[in-house]
């Protein structure tokens, strides 16, 4: 994984080197954010459990549609449904059977209604449920930390409202657990708490006096707990050897944007080479039939008149 300063310096050398125009860190930070949700993708394509999160809705919260039928609410950072399970609770087997997918118009199992919403289908009653999903990451961000009460030695408060609250150019997410699989580093100031890393488990909104802060619950304790003042960030959530085809992702887009020619073909080539080398590290191979995969590169960001570009070399 890579934190976001060093991939918005990485992004900054590259476009400097063929732009003149200048980005401001919060436009290249909101690429970098796009761009690595679609490579996440990518990857989700062939491993439906990448970047899984696990949760459980309670059938208090379902809606009925009508007998025999109960809806949902999914969170909108839900990528991919893997696989639905009864939610039996208690401290023994707390899971039953998978339950199948189904048509929206009989069998028993469950099936998407609507945009983050499913429902069960042939039940006598809506249950308890526990979800396997692949996750939309949170969008990277930055900043200093306020006071961290009421934390514990294995959470962090982030507090963007606060007078010593994170940096305001860089996006925060409002509902629950937007942050489960995020890499937090304490990036400063120097002494025992800095270049500590935790991945967050599970993060609530609108806790404490702020009107925006979120607790985050991290997978073990601080070696050493943050403290008012130290700064944070995150790391991109893709193994770090694709760091660079982020930031060339991210550098064409800018450049299409500018309607940069130039720009975008000088980096053209490097950016057809990482692709490829994404694709192999993620492509399941028959290891007696090796091949190259062919994919062609994602135009997110980039105009219908640029994208051609692409193709001329």
């Amino acid at each position: 994984m890579t934190r976001l300063t060093t991939l918005l310096e990485e992004t900054k050398l590259a476009l400097d080197s063929v732009a003149s125009a200048k980005w401001s860190e919060a436009q290249i930070a909101a690429q970098l954010n796009a761009q690595l949700v679609s490579m996440i993708r990518k990857m989700t394509e062939t491993d439906q459990a990448y970047h899984a999160h696990v949760f459980t809705i309670l059938a208090t919260a379902a809606r009925t549609i009508h007998t025999g039928k109960y809806a949902y609410r999914m969170p909108p950072w839900m990528m991919k449904l893997s696989e639905v399970r009864q939610y039996l609770g208690g401290s023994g087997v707390n899971v039953g059977p998978i339950i199948p997918r189904t048509s929206k118009w009989g069998g028993q199992g469950w099936v998407h209604t609507a945009i983050n919403e499913i429902a069960l289908v042939g039940w006598s009653q809506a249950m308890d449920l526990e979800c396997y999903v692949s996750k939309i990451p949170a969008r990277m961000t930055k900043g200093t930390l306020g006071a961290q009460s009421p934390a514990t030695s294995s959470q962090l408060l982030l507090d963007p409202d606060g007078a010593a609250g994170d940096a305001t150019n860089f996006p925060h997410e409002s509902v629950a657990d937007a942050y489960a699989g995020a890499v937090f580093e304490i990036t400063g100031p120097a002494g025992t708490r800095k270049g500590q890393m935790l991945r967050c488990i599970a993060s609530t909104p609108n806790q404490g006096v702020g009107t925006n802060q979120h607790l985050l619950t991290m997978e073990s304790a601080w070696t050493s707990q943050p403290q008012t003042g130290d700064t944070y960030e995150m790391h991109a959530e893709i193994p770090g050897e694709h760091s660079r085809l982020l930031v060339l992702l991210v550098a064409r887009a800018l450049l299409s944007q500018q309607r940069n020619l130039e720009g975008v073909r000088i980096y053209q080539a490097e950016l057809q080479e990482q692709w490829q080398q994404f694709l192999d590290a993620i492509k399941e191979r028959d290891l007696q039939q090796p091949a190259v995969i062919q994919d062609p590169l994602p135009t997110m960001g980039v105009s219908p008149a640029m994208s051609s570009v692409m193709w001329e070399q």
